[in-house]
């Protein structure tokens, strides 16, 4: 049965620029979050999101449709944003100074997981707005603390809502490894948050 994507994947392989301006449009916002909640960096998720466009770009007329267009996306999204941290974690290996910097600016980043900077909401009390900053802040500090593997799992299943199967597919894993990932994360996610979210 065609869907939409599979008309917008026939328009950009004939070469319609607006086709792929409408794809950019349709899977912009959740690629950049995908990447930022992947890598906890707005500047470096921007980057990631652009590469990810390129790279559909360049690849479209190969796209063989054995699954969907967003799963193919996400795919490449979630590929070079694992590349990404494995390029970082070599670099910080050979630069003490930056580890330091960038776990100082990790603690005090007030940026919440799954939502846009400058977040804010008016009727909210001071004291409620902090606890609630604070916690978005640990939350987001604790998905940076899991393995890659447990990340991406976390991401796409509870921030973009994918199904086991969905997960499965852009992973290139099994249901079964997804659900197992998936348990140790949360298992590991609620142990690293203890004390916030019980108390």
């Amino acid at each position: 049965m065609a869907t939409p994507d599979d008309a917008l994947i026939q328009r950009c392989r004939a070469g319609d620029e607006t086709a792929f301006e409408e794809l950019v449009a349709a899977y912009h916002r959740r690629i950049w979050n995908i990447a930022y909640q992947m890598v906890g960096d707005s500047d470096d998720a921007d980057d990631i999101t652009q590469e990810a466009f390129v790279r559909v770009y360049r690849a479209i007329g190969r796209f063989r449709e054995e699954s969907s267009l967003a799963t193919w996306v996400y795919r490449i999204t979630v590929n070079l944003s694992t590349d990404f941290l494995r390029r970082r974690r070599r670099h910080e290996a050979v630069s003490l100074e930056q580890v330091d910097a960038d776990s100082h600016s990790a603690r005090h980043d007030p940026v919440a997981a799954g939502s846009p900077a400058g977040t804010h909401n008016p009727s909210a009390s001071p004291l409620r707005e902090a606890e609630t900053a604070e916690l978005r802040a640990k939350l987001k500090e604790a998905i940076l603390s899991l393995p890659d593997h447990y990340r991406s799992v976390v991401i796409l299943r509870d921030v973009e809502g994918l199904s086991y199967r969905e997960i499965a597919s852009v992973l290139g894993c099994p249901e079964g490894t997804v659900m197992s990932r998936l348990f140790y994360a949360k298992r590991s996610l609620r142990e690293k948050l203890r004390g916030y979210i019980e108390g």
